[in-house]
């Protein structure tokens, strides 16, 4: 996976490596941007199911992937945000669209260890399911 998402993200108040990442049973990549009203409607809901999961381990992690103008537009989004990000302007943001296809946002994917997807509708299954579409995900996907 390290090749595909690199070696580091930010975070709310630093950078983190691909070693704390890598920690979690779950790794989604989350593309989003902050004038776009369905994925300022979904931040709240991936917020809560994102905090319910990790109580009281982590095992989730999720890396936001901008589609945002400018820098104090992508600043203003992610911040206070309790998962990582890729910076903006960084050529993996592009990488990571073309790689998988990103047409719209806003978007969860899940991949497994080797960089591949491995689920395509995360962001379904948390608006109708909740944290119960975790265990799932962890059976299904990653058993």
């Amino acid at each position: 996976m390290q090749s595909v998402i690199g070696d580091f993200f930010l975070s709310r108040d630093s950078e983190i490596s691909y070693a704390d990442v890598e920690k979690c049973q779950v790794v989604g990549l989350y593309y989003t941007a902050g004038w776009c009203p369905p994925c300022r409607t979904f931040n709240p809901v991936l917020l809560e199911f994102y905090n319910d999961v990790n109580y009281p381990d982590k095992r989730f992690e999720v890396i936001q992937i901008t589609s945002d103008q400018d820098e104090i537009s992508f600043n203003e989004y992610f911040n206070g945000m309790p998962w990582v990000a890729i910076p903006f302007n960084d050529p993996r943001v592009k990488t990571l669209k073309s790689k998988f296809k990103v047409t719209g946002i806003p978007l969860l994917l899940l991949l497994n260890r080797d960089g591949t997807l491995a689920h395509g509708t995360a962001r379904a299954d948390i608006q109708t399911e909740g944290p119960p579409c975790f265990e799932r995900w962890i059976t299904q996907f990653y058993a």
